[in-house]
């Protein structure tokens, strides 16, 4: 990862934060140019066996939540597909199902080279089209005219070959009770599963499919699996593969020192872990495994008792020595800038292209994986949210920021977070010392 005129800031003080979140291992580089700075609160200088540049300056202050202090956007009621169970949006455009490349909206655009057949245009900068339910975009080309873009519900997925291009735009995903109240489609049928903010707030998910393997098949990550088994990245250094890959992602829960249960379960993958399956996590024991999963009561019981006390701990089921998968990739190709800013301090969106709501489940997952091209000049705010980007993502922008609860980055090419080419209205927080904030 290369930090262009950019800090990289991590807010945990934990003795165990540079082994475990602050991990920089295998053949990673973590590099800071152009006056950029790693700074870190914690002062254990643990880094694995990767390489940074410069020399990380430990035990600093935590830096405050650069938009801590920002109105997210109003919300009045639903745009599309409708305002009502009974009133249809006008024009008509049902987002409740998925935009594909036969998918038609609005006056096609065209921007180098490439023709947008689905086009959303605000009635102005500062007036929210809402999307109840959500975009699930896979391989239509969607254009998103000057404006604030509120998935509200369901959150926004692009995958596949799908290309989205916004100039001025802000993407803000949140869930409330406008989505929750619209059970019936008015273009069409009940709303199926019935809108519910605790099983389907949404996120963001930006991912492709990053190729093929020469044995065995490419995950939904991005990774051709060996069948080593990991706990974190240092573990593949001399074995199959560069990365500890979990295909089945992070989930969280509330662990006691000397307990065996996990209680308060969050984003837990039922459908991706078993019995039997190891566990890992800071306060997980080396070794444990899941001895017994109890979904009425939301809770996991592991094989041996924890080794410290954490709330909304981040747990990780199996891992596999991986590398990055080769060939045959579909990527989705996402171009966004930022509203500028017309105010000093700027205020509302401005600087912010992703912006997830505060509110959002703590430590839901935020994936940009497996090859996405993303050129994103503005920020990604997402407070709670544990973001990844893996599988080898190529970043072009000027003008970017990365604020989230958790950070992992991997994968076979350069992610580059610059603000070098920030202007002095870009709205982005901090610019002349910016950061990538965990």
């Amino acid at each position: 990862m290369d930090l262009n005129a950019c800090n990289l800031v991590n807010n945990l003080n934990d003795p165990n934060a540079t082994k475990n979140d602050t991990d920089i291992t295998g053949s990673s580089i973590l590099s800071a140019t152009n006056g950029g700075k790693v700074l870190l609160a914690q002062v254990n200088t643990f880094f694995g066996k990767g390489q940074v540049s410069p020399e990380p300056i430990y035990g600093v202050s935590p830096a405050p939540d650069p938009y801590a202090n920002r109105k997210p956007p109003t919300i009045s009621s639903c745009t599309y597909p409708g305002s009502s169970n009974a009133i249809p949006s006008v024009p008509p455009f049902d987002n409740t199902v998925t935009v594909t490349s036969s998918t038609t909206f609005g006056t096609p655009v065209t921007v180098g080279g490439d023709t947008y057949k689905v086009v959303f245009s605000p009635s102005s900068p500062t007036t929210p089209l809402v999307f109840c339910g959500g975009l699930n975009i896979t391989s239509g080309n969607v254009y998103l005219n000057p404006g604030i873009y509120v998935m509200d519900g369901g959150g926004f997925t692009a995958s596949g070959n799908a290309a989205i291009y916004g100039q001025g735009v802000t993407i803000y995903v949140t869930c409330d009770s406008y989505f929750e109240n619209l059970t019936k489609n008015p273009l069409g049928g009940n709303i199926s599963p019935k809108p519910d903010c605790s099983k389907n707030y949404g996120t963001m998910s930006i991912t492709g499919t990053a190729g093929s393997c020469s044995s065995g098949i490419c995950d939904a990550i991005g990774y051709c699996e060996s069948s080593t088994s990991c706990t974190i990245s240092s573990d593949c250094a001399s074995k199959d593969g560069k990365y500890c890959a979990h295909p089945a992602g992070a989930f969280f829960g509330d662990v006691t020192s000397g307990q065996s249960t996990v209680i308060n379960l969050q984003q837990f993958p039922t459908s991706s872990l078993a019995v039997g399956d190891p566990l890992s996590g800071l306060g997980i024991a080396t070794g444990a495994k899941i001895s017994a999963i109890n979904t009425t009561l939301n809770t996991l019981t592991m094989s041996s008792p924890a080794t410290a006390t954490n709330v909304a701990d981040e747990i990780l089921g199996p891992g596999w020595c991986s590398k990055a998968c080769t060939g045959g990739a579909t990527a989705p190709k996402v171009t966004l800038t930022a509203p500028t800013a017309t105010t000093n301090p700027p205020t509302g969106t401005a600087g912010m292209s992703i912006w997830i709501d505060k509110n959002a489940p703590v430590g839901a997952a935020t994936t940009f994986t497996g090859d996405a091209g993303l050129n994103i000049n503005g920020a990604i705010y997402a407070p709670s949210q544990s973001v990844t980007y893996e599988g080898g993502q190529t970043s072009t922008s000027t003008c970017s920021q990365l604020v989230a609860l958790t950070v992992n980055m991997s994968g076979g090419h350069t992610t580059t977070f610059s603000q070098a080419g920030c202007a002095a209205n870009s709205g982005v927080a901090g610019h002349g010392t910016a950061q990538l904030v965990e």
